[in-house]
């Protein structure tokens, strides 16, 4: 099986706390400032992300759906920090 040495595993978690900080200031932001196209876009993301965790656990619809949330929050400065947090 595949698994994190300990201190690629510390970062993962710390990298999950700011993430997990991040997208709660995001989210706030996205809910006051998202269009109605935007939050239909959010919606169809979330439709199709369900459907695609009854196969697999992470992926692709996950990422843009969150990234949809980041964009509607209109804050390029959250924009970069996600993309780099999204990068590592």
């Amino acid at each position: 099986g595949k698994y994190l040495a300990p201190e690629m595993l510390e970062d993962f978690h710390t990298v999950l706390e700011v993430r997990r900080i991040i997208e709660a200031g995001t989210a706030r932001l996205a809910a006051l400032r998202a269009t109605p196209e935007e939050i239909r876009q959010m919606e169809w993301l979330l439709d199709q992300e369900e459907e695609k965790y009854k196969t697999t656990w992470i992926n692709q619809l996950d990422l843009d759906f969150h990234k949809a949330i980041v964009k509607s929050a209109k804050n390029a400065v959250l924009e970069s920090l996600y993309s780099q947090i999204i990068g590592l």
